[in-house]
This record gives C-alpha cells, sequence and structure tokens, in this order.
C-alpha cells in the first residue's frame, strides 16, 4: 500500500492516482507489513509506464535504489515491517541520482486520534525536532533515532493552533507547518 503523497492524513491507500506531469517531481512511500524472516519480493507486474520512464524502487534502510523494469527486489527483513519509511518509489525519465541530502521522503501530519504528530519515514542520521508555537517559542523538542520507521510527538499538552516543525541533523534541514486541531 502507499499513503497519499499530498496532505496526508496517515491513511493507508490501496489505490492512488496522480498527474502524469506531477509524476517526475513525486516520490511514492510504500507500506509493507510483514514478519521477521519472511522472504518478500517487490516487482512491476502490470504497469502504464512509457519505456522512457525509469521506475526505481528506494530502500532507505540499506540506501540502495533498484530499477524496478530490469530486476525485481527480494529481501528477508531482521525485523518485523509494519508501515511506511522505509520504501519509496521514484519515477524519472533519466538515471537517478542518489545524492540528495533532504528529508522529502518523510511524511509528517498531526494525529488526533493519537494526539501527535507522527512523523512517518526512515531518517538517516539521528536528528533534533524542535516544535515552535506561533511566536516562534521551542513548545517541544525530541530526539529522533534513525531506526525508527514512525515516531510520534505527543502535544496533548498543547492547545490547538499553528505551529512549526523543524527538522535538523548534521547534514539535513526541514520545516513543515503543523495544525493542531
Amino acid at each position: 500500500y502507499s499513503q497519499l503523497v499530498d496532505e496526508d492524513a496517515g491513511y493507508d491507500m490501496a489505490i492512488q492516482a496522480i498527474g502524469k506531469d506531477d509524476m517526475e517531481k513525486t516520490v511514492f512511500p510504500l507500506g509493507i507489513n510483514a514478519s521477521q524472516g519472511q522472504q518478500l519480493t517487490i516487482s512491476l507486474a502490470d504497469t502504464n509506464f512509457s519505456d522512457s520512464e525509469q521506475v526505481y524502487l528506494e530502500d532507505r534502510l540499506n540506501n540502495t535504489f533498484t530499477l524496478l523494469i530490469e530486476k525485481d527486489y527480494t529481501f528477508t527483513p531482521s525485523t518485523n515491517l509494519n508501515g511506511v519509511g522505509r520504501f519509496y518509489l521514484n519515477v524519472r525519465q533519466e538515471t537517478l541520482s542518489t545524492d540528495s541530502k533532504s528529508f522529502n521522503g518523510l511524511t509528517v501530519f498531526y494525529s488526533k486520534e493519537f494526539n501527535s504528530i507522527r512523523i512517518n519515514g526512515q531518517i538517516k542520521a539521528p536528528t533534533t525536532a524542535n516544535l515552535y508555537d506561533i511566536q516562534g517559542r521551542i513548545v517541544k523538542s525530541e530526539i529522533l533515532e534513525r531506526s525508527n520507521q514512525r515516531t510520534d510527538i505527543s502535544v496533548e499538552n498543547l492547545s490547538k493552533g499553528v505551529y512549526l516543525l523543524d527538522l535538523t541533523n548534521s547534514s539535513e534541514r526541514d520545516s513543515r507547518k503543523i495544525i493542531i486541531r
């Protein structure tokens, strides 16, 4: 399954549609639920991709890219897999470059169900998450560990409103607007 690439609220989607013009600008988070030690294969079966489009599977835990039109990706996880954050699909017209240093693969949203800010995705280095209120004060700060695929930052003591989540590590920095309802 995947999750929405825009305005994601943490719902798992079996089918997702995106315009052809947006395909190359989008990284699709994939979710896999499987038990440790179970051999898995990720492949392309029936597609509508043209011959010029390259479909890559990105494994952020192993820092690898596999061109799925050339071969399947087979692996046996050493831990249970549950959710999104490790695997992503990239569709490109040309060969994919792997030197990007950004948090683009993360999905960040407010989860009313868990009363937390949920961060899905593989973080490549220990990362500081600072949550700022509208007046620029830090109201919450946490260290996100790179081994976690999903992190929840509790916001139960915070009032409703607009906040800024700043993610920073030794090589990356990103800010996201969060609305707590």
